[in-house]
């Protein structure tokens, strides 16, 4: 009965611990996925790399520019690809502590603790890789990042307002006052009834 209380409390610990700091795979151009809580905040006020390599001419980055945030972006990437590979490794090993009949508290708990660790570096080498992205940019092309998101999001907003209107009208049959019904036919013309 222990074993089982036990081995389900650690489970449970390396399921709350992995929703916590739950990412996936290296995305192409090998950053993280949204890597849980810091994450989704710090992807509100940066923009990622190969983004910003891409609209590059929108922009105006340099040449420099060009070359730094590619070399940055290329170092990060490796970077990133070996620890998710690690954090791999190390929840393989857990597994395997796991499933002994056994149960080894300590290794386990020591094992949960280094692949949270490992996944909370992930976080902070990627905003700072961010950050060091974010430097090497001119006030002027913030300031259009700013604007090309502004833009997007308004782009993104309308697009769900108009789907929502449209489903509405469809929902109502297309009754409403932005409804495309045919005019109601003419009253007869009283010329024609005398």
């Amino acid at each position: 009965m222990t074993k089982k209380v036990t081995s389900i409390v650690l489970v449970s610990a390396l399921v709350l611990t992995i929703g916590i700091f739950a990412f996936a795979a290296p995305q192409q151009g090998g950053g993280m996925r949204h890597a849980g809580f810091g994450m989704n905040m710090a992807e509100r006020f940066f923009i990622r790399a190969e983004m910003l390599l891409r609209m590059k001419d929108q922009l105006g980055l340099t040449p420099d520019q060009v070359a730094k945030i590619e070399k940055m972006n290329d170092q990060f990437s490796e970077a990133s690809i070996k620890l998710h590979a690690n954090i791999q490794i190390a929840e393989i090993k857990l597994k395997n502590i796991l499933s002994k009949d056994n149960v080894d508290r300590k290794a386990a708990e020591n094992m949960i603790r280094d692949i949270a660790k490992m996944k909370t570096d992930a976080q902070v080498d990627r905003i700072n890789f961010m950050l060091d992205v974010k430097s090497i940019l001119t006030p002027d092309q913030v300031k259009k990042i700013q604007e090309l998101r502004m833009n997007r999001m308004r782009d993104v907003r309308d697009k769900i307002r108009d789907k929502i209107r449209d489903k509405m009208r469809d929902r109502k049959g297309g009754q409403g006052p932005n409804a495309m019904t045919p005019p109601p036919p003419p009253d007869e013309d009283p010329k024609d009834v005398m």
